[in-house]
């Protein structure tokens, strides 16, 4: 029952997004946002083209999971989409994050979506 709440809880509230820095800058989805351990899962970003940009981070992290991958971008000439998978995600709760890095690695715009892996008992909705 606590499980099934919780998926509630995270439906809920899955449209949650923070941003820092310009307005849409960057957006990502995370598809699928509930699967079953262990997950895999697709994170697309869309990046606006700026000559300051120069890297695209791209974190999925729980309490006890982090993974990261970074992609280098080329300012105005850099990819405006990039696709990354994780695989092999144990059980969780997630926020994937997904930084636009500029020089000296500040964070130029960063934004969020939450992901739940669950165990195969739990019913996903469709």
């Amino acid at each position: 029952m606590p499980r099934i709440c919780a998926l509630l809880v995270l439906l809920v509230s899955v449209a949650w997004v923070t941003q820092v820095g310009g307005k849409g800058e960057i957006s990502i989805s995370v598809s699928p946002r509930v699967t079953h351990v262990p997950g895999t899962v697709r994170v697309r970003a869309t990046v606006e083209h700026n000559m300051e940009n120069r890297a695209l981070q791209i974190i999925a992290e729980s309490d006890d999971y982090y993974r990261s991958s970074t992609v280098p971008l080329d300012g105005e000439k850099g990819a405006r989409i990039t696709v990354i998978q994780f695989r092999g995600l144990p059980l969780g709760n997630y926020r994937v994050i997904a930084n636009l890095l500029g020089a000296g690695d500040e964070i130029r715009a960063t934004v969020n979506r939450d992901l739940l892996v669950s165990s195969p008992q739990v019913v996903l909705p469709h």
